[in-house]
């Protein structure tokens, strides 16, 4: 990636930014193709009770598709697993409509930790737990394993939004990097830099 900073460092706001537009972009080229996204997207698992319609048997029936994208930072940041970005793409198949919702990550949400009653947590820690068995033995086994993040980002936006998850797309910020270097790269210029010595 170009970046021109006079006298900064990235600027993570621009590329979280572009990481969306990329991967909305990316996404819906995918639908229209109809082909290969089974391999992108990550299924309900049948421990979640969901009835697990193919990409196919959407379109078929023309019943909505909602997927949902989270941006991590990746190795050698901290919050490696943190979501910080979260988009809800809902594909209405009947109207050719597509809507983006951008959930703030410190929506308080409660994750089945600790109990019965579970305990509150950010939502952008969802991913993030669920990935973590070490850390975390005590969660369901749907929120275990390989894909136990994405289930339980995705319970978690279930929760706020109401809406059946049905797939869900993680990118860290190196992946992010290398498709961007894969499409050209970008230049960004910042004409005026600051520096949050708070921060």
């Amino acid at each position: 990636m170009r970046t021109n900073y006079p006298g900064h460092s990235k600027t993570k706001i621009i590329l979280l930014v572009i990481l969306v537009l990329f991967v909305s972009a990316v996404i819906l080229t995918a639908i229209k193709a109809k082909k290969g996204l089974e391999e992108v997207m990550v299924p309900n698992r049948p421990s979640e009770k969901v009835v697990d319609l193919t990409i196919e048997d959407h379109f078929k029936h023309q019943t909505p598709l909602n997927i949902l994208l989270l941006g991590y930072a990746g190795d050698n940041h901290e919050g490696t697993y943190l979501t910080d970005s979260m988009i809800l793409v809902h594909l209405d198949l009947k109207e050719n409509k597509a809507s983006l919702i951008s959930l703030p990550r410190d929506i308080w949400v409660n994750l089945p930790l600790g109990g019965e009653k579970g305990t509150y947590w950010k939502i952008n820690a969802a991913y993030a737990i669920g990935r973590d068995d070490k850390n975390y033995p005590g969660k369901p086994q749907m929120y275990t394993g390989e894909g136990g993040g994405g289930a339980l980002a995705k319970m978690a936006v279930e929760q706020v939004t109401g809406l059946p998850i049905d797939r869900f797309v993680a990118v860290d910020f190196s992946g992010f990097e290398k498709a961007i270097e894969l499409l050209g790269g970008i230049d960004v210029n910042v004409e005026k830099a600051f520096v949050d010595p708070e921060y």
